[in-house]
C-alpha cells in the first residue's frame, strides 16, 4: 500500500516537471499569454476608473444637492 503511494507521488513529481520543462521550451507562447494577460489586467483596471470617476462625479453633484437642500431649510 505503502509503495502505491510513493509511486503515485512519484509519477505526480514527475508530471509537474515535465509540465514546467514544456512550458520552458516554448518560452514564445508563455510570453504571449502573459502579455494576453496583462493587457487584459489593463482594460479590467481602465474599466474599474472610468466607473470610478464617473461615481467620483455623481457623488460630487449628489454632496452639491445636499448643501444647497441644507442652505434652503
Amino acid at each position: 500500500m505503502a509503495k502505491g503511494i510513493f509511486a503515485r507521488m512519484a509519477d505526480i513529481l514527475k508530471a509537474n516537471i515535465n509540465e514546467l520543462l514544456d512550458r520552458a521550451a516554448e518560452p514564445d507562447k508563455t510570453i504571449r499569454q502573459m502579455v494576453r494577460e496583462m493587457v487584459e489586467a489593463v482594460n479590467k483596471a481602465t474599466a474599474s476608473l472610468g466607473t470610478a470617476l464617473a461615481n467620483q462625479k455623481r457623488l460630487k453633484r449628489q454632496h452639491t444637492e445636499k448643501i444647497g437642500q441644507v442652505e434652503e431649510w
